[in-house]
């Protein structure tokens, strides 16, 4: 592959995952991090299980939590204002992550050359995941799911770096 393509791909890949930022900052969790989350959460005496008392206080305090005027009952909107508000929290904590993992020197902010290797492990982890994952590619593309099928053509129609 030439100098040219390589540059070629590489200003896609940084241009792919600047525009996919975002959305990657609202993908869920996956299920092991979901998990743990709860656990961390809800098991409050750190034994690995969640106990029905453990689930009863958990449940108990989203509900006070969400009924912000205290009338003991969640209206329509205290719930929406709720969810926001943890999903808000949930999103600063992947971002968070996210920039943390990208910015390799641990210096504040990200190099061209991190943000290219930072696009370089998603589309590895993205072309591992097609390999593993009956449900098919995901990722920004062409295709079902977002990503080109082996073989197919990548980002924008061009063909995957180990491709040309």
């Amino acid at each position: 592959m030439s100098n040219f393509s390589k540059e070629i791909w590489v200003g896609i890949g940084a241009i792919a995952l600047g525009l996919s930022l975002p959305a990657l900052a609202q993908t869920p969790p996956d299920r092991a991090e979901f998990r743990q989350q709860m656990m961390d959460r809800v098991d409050t005496d750190h034994d690995g299980k969640i106990s029905d008392v453990e689930w009863r206080a958990a449940t108990d305090k989203r509900f006070v939590s969400a009924d912000t005027n205290g009338d003991g009952f969640v209206s329509e909107a205290e719930l929406k204002a709720a969810h926001e508000a943890r999903q808000a929290e949930m999103r600063e904590k992947r971002e968070h992550a996210m920039f943390a993992h990208m910015d390799a020197n641990d210096d504040g902010k990200i190099s061209r050359e991190e943000f290219e290797a930072g696009s370089q492990r998603i589309y590895e982890r993205m072309q591992q995941r097609a390999q593993d994952d009956d449900s098919g590619p995901r990722g920004p593309g062409p295709g079902p799911g977002g990503m080109a099928p082996q073989g197919g053509m990548g980002f924008m129609g061009a063909p995957p770096p180990d491709q040309e």
